[in-house]
């Protein structure tokens, strides 16, 4: 019989009131949080310490390696699968970040179900073994 494994997400934002609002939101949801991280350097670090099973990664990072940049890097060296925190980002910038392959984005502001939603599918996937994931099925961009 298959195990179920609880969500462990990692948070990557520079912006406060998102990295508290999804901690919380995740918190009651029961998710085994991994941390928040606000730059690149950090999160790869983290990543690498305690194994996520998902990396939420806010497209507006700052520094030398942005949003995007971090996804494509996680995806080549870890292959956990990335849902995308959009804050409105530009249509250039939104379509660097899907030929990353994320298995989601998420807008900004969001909904708690439709962030439960997105994180519990992906979850699902992990504990079934498949962990492609068809983006049209999860992109909600306007």
């Amino acid at each position: 019989m298959l195990r179920f494994i609880n969500p462990k997400p990692l948070i990557v934002t520079q912006q406060l009131i998102i990295a508290a609002d999804l901690y919380i939101q995740m918190t009651k949801l029961k998710y085994d949080i991994i941390g928040i991280c606000n730059s690149s350097i950090d999160a790869l670090q983290t990543i690498k310490l305690n194994a996520p099973s998902i990396v939420l990664i806010d497209l507006s990072l700052k520094g030398s390696i942005d949003g995007a940049k971090l996804g494509a890097l996680i995806q080549k060296q870890f292959s956990i699968p990335l849902i995308y925190l959009n804050p409105g980002m530009d249509k250039q910038s939104i379509n660097l970040a899907i030929k990353t392959n994320p298995a989601a984005i998420l807008n900004i502001p969001y909904e708690t179900a439709e962030m439960e939603n997105k994180i519990n599918y992906i979850n699902k996937q992990l504990n079934k073994g498949s962990i492609r994931f068809k983006l049209e099925s999860c992109l909600d961009i306007e």
